[in-house]
């Protein structure tokens, strides 16, 4: 046992207990996602789930009393961790609300410009949508759903969530907005908030960045993270795995995505290919029926960093190569539960924790 450890680890008693901790956290981490609405206050240009018509294929729950008993049947199952996306969630808080009471862990994926009440979600992660950057931002996302334009949204956002540590951005960098980046980080770094960063997809053209451009993305979100390794919470390895596309140990696609719904019966072929799979997961339509996955679009292309991270993390068998392979995988799992308030990588867990041993040795 000694020298299995000395070959994954090399030695690294730190890294070994990093490892463990990890393993501990999620071992009965099961999570869902489900569209809690059709319904949203904007049409971000190419937004996939407008793009693919979701709103148009499923009819949407409007009874609490069937979003309780959804919540319900969803801890019965097992399902501990809920990523609540839309439409636009915040256009239902009494929802989210039914959700929270029965499973513990909850996400909200939100366009930002409706803040979620702090008073009634203080342990509800938000993860805010930014496309292109500071100044794109307007021209992808600030669309009425009447398709009237406006301006500003991108500092609504940071107004509404300034210094709220269950807030976050998922950045979705353009090759054609790449000299706003840095700024974009910056600006969210003074608005006392973080990034995840994501891959912009045109979902209505299906268009796709070159190599040459999808390495120089690569390249500039590098540089961004190094400069502000405090605000950026993807690591090297995890950039690399979104734009490129690929690992050491195959590519990116239907076939080995794991975030596959268990119970969606067109994906049988996938679930039994022998490639993991997320535990128990399943994504629903805001008529809780089971659909295929976290998104709607093009697996061909697809990018999004949460199926990305989820890919790394549940091959995490294909890490044990070596070392080097080990803290890869370590620290990609790391970021990726760092953005979750209610996770001990989250720096704010970290600042509660503190507070409360100080209030004990005070009281003491």
């Amino acid at each position: 046992m000694a020298n299995k450890t000395d070959r994954l680890f090399g030695g690294d008693a730190e890294l070994e207990a990093r490892f463990k901790r990890l393993i501990s956290f999620s071992s009965d981490k099961r999570t869902m996602l489900v569209h809690m609405t059709n319904q949203c206050n904007l049409r971000c240009q190419d937004c996939w789930f407008y793009v693919e018509q979701f709103d148009e294929k499923s009819q949407e729950v409007r009874e609490i009393e069937r979003w309780q008993s959804f919540a319900k049947q969803e801890a019965a199952r097992g399902t501990t961790v809920g990523l609540l996306i839309g439409g636009e969630p915040t256009l239902h808080p009494e929802r989210i609300a039914a959700i929270r009471a029965e499973i513990p862990y909850i996400t909200v994926s939100s366009n930002g410009e409706i803040p979620l009440s702090r008073v009634d979600f203080p342990d509800t992660t938000v993860a805010l949508t930014l496309f292109g950057g500071y100044q794109t931002d307007d021209k992808l996302r600030a669309i009425r759903s009447n398709g009237k334009r406006f301006s500003g949204l991108f500092s609504k956002v940071l107004d509404n969530y300034r210094y709220d540590p269950r807030a976050g951005f998922v950045y979705a960098v353009n090759y054609n907005a790449i000299d706003e980046i840095e700024e974009t980080v910056k600006r969210i770094q003074d608005n006392g908030l973080r990034v995840l960063f994501n891959f912009y997809r045109d979902f209505s053209t299906h268009e796709v960045e070159t190599e040459d451009q999808e390495m120089a993305l690569l390249e500039r979100t590098l540089e961004v993270r190094q400069k502000y390794s405090d605000v950026v919470s993807t690591t090297p390895h995890m950039l690399e795995t979104m734009f490129v596309g690929k690992t050491h140990f195959g590519k990116f696609g239907y076939d080995s995505c794991p975030s596959v719904s268990c119970d969606f019966e067109g994906a049988k072929d996938r679930l039994s290919n022998g490639r993991p799979t997320l535990p128990g997961f399943n994504a629903y339509t805001a008529s809780h029926e089971v659909t295929l996955c976290c998104t709607g679009g093009d697996c061909g292309t697809c990018r999004d960093s949460q199926a990305i991270s989820s890919w790394i993390l549940s091959n995490m068998r294909k890490y044990m190569k070596s070392p080097a392979h080990m803290r890869n995988w370590v620290e990609a799992a790391e970021s990726y539960w760092s953005q979750f308030i209610w996770a001990p990588w989250h720096p704010h867990f970290n600042e509660t924790e503190k507070e409360e041993k100080a209030d004990l040795v005070k009281y003491a």
